[in-house]
């Protein structure tokens, strides 16, 4: 019996093997490499019950890193199957043409980068707030916190630039301790007595809470006159309070 043609081995294209590979790992390297760095600067400012780094909050951080990690997701897979292309030409023969289960990008690649991607972006949707059981945990409490204080700081620039001591009064604690520009140091008392109408525009540094205190550090510009600014607030019956404040001019 005549035995049956076998079928044509296929060329291993080396080179194209090489640069598939070299340009999947890059890509690879970059997405955990960023996404890594920044999940340490999230964990970092979480435990030290920081804001964000000027205006960047941990929110924008995770918000930016979901659309980071679709860009980058997107890319792989676009890579790869650019490279498949280039693995089957148009000019070679069906019977050496591989399926979507084999050769280069097949369904083991294409289903670890779409895994890897919708991972990652779980991961930072939780962080920005996602909750996935309807509870807060710690660090969303913390966060609840945070955001309080950095409202309040700019409810208090927003109460003096319009002279409302009424208001503002109700955001200072019974006793407090305020440092002006100028280094003199007044009470409550001195400080809720006259109205100071401006135009102060506030820009929060850092927030750090430890229990039922804080301190927020903060720069206030109005009309061109920058003043550095160190607030200790304490929470009462619920409430955070502004205990202590010391200004200096930068």
């Amino acid at each position: 019996m005549a035995t049956p043609p076998s079928e044509p081995p296929r060329a291993f294209n080396e080179g194209l093997f090489k640069g598939y590979e070299d340009g999947k790992h890059r890509r690879y390297n970059l997405l955990f490499a960023v996404n890594g760095g920044a999940f340490a600067v999230a964990k970092l400012l979480g435990e030290r019950g920081t804001a964000g780094v000027g205006n960047l909050t941990t929110s924008h951080l995770a918000v930016g890193m979901i659309i980071f990690t679709a860009i980058m997701g997107f890319d792989i897979f676009m890579f790869g199957r650019k490279m498949r292309k280039q693995s089957m030409p148009d000019s070679q023969p069906d019977s050496q043409k591989t399926s979507l289960w084999t050769g280069l990008f097949g369904w083991e690649g294409r289903f670890v980068v779409v895994a890897i991607s919708i991972l990652i972006s779980v991961g930072w949707w939780s962080v920005c707030g996602g909750k996935a059981e309807g509870r807060q945990t710690g660090g969303d409490l913390m966060q609840a916190e945070i955001r309080d204080l950095a409202l309040l700081n700019h409810e208090i620039g927003a109460a003096e630039n319009a002279g409302d001591l009424e208001r503002l009064g109700g955001m200072v604690a019974p006793s407090l301790a305020f440092r002006r520009r100028d280094g003199a140091i007044v009470d409550r008392d001195a400080f809720l007595q006259t109205p100071r109408p401006g135009n102060r525009q506030t820009r929060i540094e850092s927030i750090h809470v430890y229990g039922n205190r804080a301190v927020v550090t903060c720069v206030v510009t109005d009309s061109g006159v920058v003043t550095h600014n160190i607030r200790l607030f304490a929470k009462q019956e619920g409430n955070w309070r502004l205990l202590g404040w010391a200004n200096e001019p930068t």
